[in-house]
């Protein structure tokens, strides 16, 4: 029974290591939403600081993203012909 319970802890370490790297190396290729799941699983295995404050900053930036994102949508375009942008003289000048 002891070496079962030892085993499942070292796999879940493992798993909890890999879950750390992988959320890194996603993170590193720009990839933050993957990240953030990522460390959320590894924080569900061991739970620290660290993580927590992780996730927390890397929710930051998606959140600052995704309203970068909605500003980016709404791009203003002067509309063509007499409500348009003037160019050339001014009326009245020769």
């Amino acid at each position: 029974m002891e070496t079962e319970d030892k085993m499942e802890t070292e796999d879940k370490m493992e798993q909890f290591h890999r879950f750390i790297q992988d959320g890194k190396d996603v993170a590193r290729q720009g990839d933050m939403v993957k990240a953030l799941e990522f460390f959320k699983l590894a924080n569900n295995i061991q739970p620290s600081q660290k993580l927590e404050s992780r996730i927390k900053k890397i929710e930051e930036i998606i959140a600052q993203n995704e309203s970068e994102d909605e500003d980016e949508e709404f791009v203003f375009l002067p509309a063509p012909g007499p409500l348009g942008p003037r160019h050339g003289r001014r009326r009245g000048k020769t």
